[in-house]
Formats: C-alpha cells, sequence, structure tokens
C-alpha cells in the first residue's frame, strides 16, 4: 500500500539534510602533518579513538588505510601519493581515494556508516550549514563565525589574537561592524542558540597576517 500523499510531503519537510560541519571527518594533512602515514612498508596501529571518538582504530600504510569503528565496522580506503610541483618538487604527499568514485582527496566524511569525499557525500543530501536558510541568516552565521575568530564569543567583546598584524585586525573588525549593522543581530543570537559548535566554529582564516613578537 503506497504512502499517502499528504505523509510523503510532511515526511519530506521534517528531514533534516546532513551537515558537512556535524559529519565526522578524516583529514589526511592532519594524519601526514603528525607523522602517521607511513613511506615505506611498514605497517601502523593507532586509536583514533583518543582523537575523534566517533572513530575507533586505525591501520595505515603506505598503500591503505584500514578504518575500524567503534561498532566494530570496518572500511579499506586506498592510499595515493601525489607528487608536488613548485617549490617542494619531488616530494610528494598522500591523499585518500575515494571508496564510491576513486577520487583522490584529502578528506572522507562518515555519512551514514560509509566514507565519500565531499562530491559523493553532497550527491547522496550533505550540505554546509551555509547553505541553510536565505541570505540574513548566511550572513549572521558568518558574523558569529568571525566573532568567534576575534575571540568575541559568549558576549565578549572583539579583541585581537596573538601575532596578528594591527592592519588585519582592523579590516576584520570593521566587516563584523558591517555585518552587524545589517539588522542580523537576532538571527545571530537564533543561530547561535540553535547551532553546535562545530557549526560556529571559523572555517577560514580570513586572509591573516602574522605580526612578529616584537611587535605583537
Amino acid at each position: 500500500m503506497a504512502m499517502p500523499k499528504q505523509l510523503a510531503r510532511a515526511k519530506r519537510r521534517n528531514y533534516k539534510r546532513p551537515l558537512f560541519e556535524d559529519l565526522p571527518s578524516l583529514d589526511m594533512r592532519w594524519l601526514a602533518r603528525h607523522d602517521m602515514v607511513p613511506r615505506d612498508w611498514s605497517r601502523r596501529i593507532y586509536d583514533y579513538s583518543f582523537i575523534d571518538p566517533r572513530f575507533g582504530g586505525l591501520i595505515i600504510t603506505s598503500r591503505d588505510c584500514d578504518i575500524i569503528f567503534p561498532d566494530g565496522g570496518q572500511q579499506i580506503v586506498s592510499i595515493h601519493w601525489q607528487v608536488i610541483e613548485g617549490m617542494c618538487q619531488g616530494s610528494t604527499r598522500p591523499l585518500f581515494g575515494c571508496p564510491c568514485c576513486d577520487h583522490r582527496t584529502f578528506k572522507l566524511y562518515d555519512l551514514h556508516g560509509e566514507l565519500y569525499c565531499k562530491r559523493c557525500a553532497a550527491a547522496r543530501g550533505a550540505i554546509y550549514a551555509c547553505q541553510l536558510g536565505d541570505g540574513t541568516r548566511r550572513r549572521a552565521l558568518q558574523a558569529i563565525r568571525l566573532r568567534h575568530f576575534l575571540n568575541g564569543y559568549a558576549g565578549l567583546k572583539p579583541s585581537k589574537p596573538p601575532l596578528m598584524h594591527r592592519s588585519t585586525y582592523t579590516r576584520l573588525t570593521n566587516q563584523l561592524r558591517q555585518l552587524e549593522a545589517k539588522g542580523i543581530t537576532k538571527h545571530q543570537a537564533q543561530a547561535g542558540h540553535s547551532l553546535g559548535y562545530r557549526i560556529v566554529k571559523p572555517t577560514q582564516m580570513y586572509r591573516t597576517q602574522t605580526a612578529s613578537i616584537a611587535s605583537a
């Protein structure tokens, strides 16, 4: 028996698409930065639950990564080595191979118990928080993230982060002032209460320049 049309529409309205910011993810750049990916034929075993409890263990070789989930599930992902051009010419860096399309990517997202690259996860319904709502809500989310970046969360006044150029700080505070001058304070408060830390935390460096310690 087919589902009534009214019930099907209500079910579609109540469906919440998964957000990239909330999805568990593995970042090859983080693993390589912490020297967790061997370049020889050795095998390394890690308890990754200390980093992210939504994952269990990792068994990494130079060719693949065996991901063990807390529920006992397991998935093997290939590792590819990309030759770097330019100033670092001659060196290589590791990337994941998407288990679905074999696209080479730095980051894999856990969606419904399977790992996907960003393109495959988006094809299965995942979106970014900035894609929710209208332009006003997007600007409110941008203002919240920028205020967090300037240490102005929890109602505190923004302050210059250590080692940031004063010209950069002035540019960012002017940008924040322009966003909040558009009457989005109400939407900021609503978004701040309804969204978790993973969503409202800053997602970029805002083209910052680092000052020397002497001039900070």
